[in-house]
């Protein structure tokens, strides 16, 4: 067992996005709704919590950012590349090699950031600040839309 990993730590799901990451992404994107949120790390004024369950809401029409559970990360990531959404942005571990990522990452043709460094997330109340252990990307979902495609006649 790695004794340097504080693995009760970092199995919490509540793990708050930076506040000026999530700024930075909304001036882009206009969020309309947090969709894996709670009362204490919701970052838009309109989220859904694990009782509302996001994964159960209908998308259609909103703009949505996701910091979602890890433990459910292939979850939330089936459900962004659903193309419901105008566009979802979700913060995801950047694990590649793994199965889900490649189908619900890069067969669903998200867009991916890749941050410098680790993203710093705010520890939940009563949990002691720590270093990420892993890279996360930011996977950004637009759904193809006809309007969008660029026709061409081949001869």
């Amino acid at each position: 067992m790695n004794t340097g990993m504080n693995v009760k730590t970092a199995q919490r799901d509540d793990w708050r996005t930076p506040l000026e990451l999530y700024a930075r992404l909304d001036q882009d994107f206009h969020f309309t709704v947090d969709a894996a949120a709670d009362d204490k790390n919701a970052l838009h004024e309109v989220f859904w919590t694990k009782k509302s369950d996001g994964l159960a809401q209908s998308w259609t029409g909103h703009r949505v950012f996701c910091n979602p559970p890890f433990s459910q990360k292939h979850l939330w990531a089936a459900k962004a590349a659903e193309g419901e959404a105008e566009v979802v942005v979700l913060i995801l571990p950047a694990t590649v090699e793994q199965e889900w990522f490649h189908r619900y990452v890069l067969d669903a043709r998200a867009r991916i950031m890749i941050p410098q460094g680790r993203i710093a997330f705010k520890a939940p109340p009563g949990v002691k600040e720590t270093s990420p252990r892993f890279a996360s990307i930011i996977a950004m979902y637009f759904p193809i839309r006809p309007s969008s495609c660029i026709a061409r006649s081949f001869a």
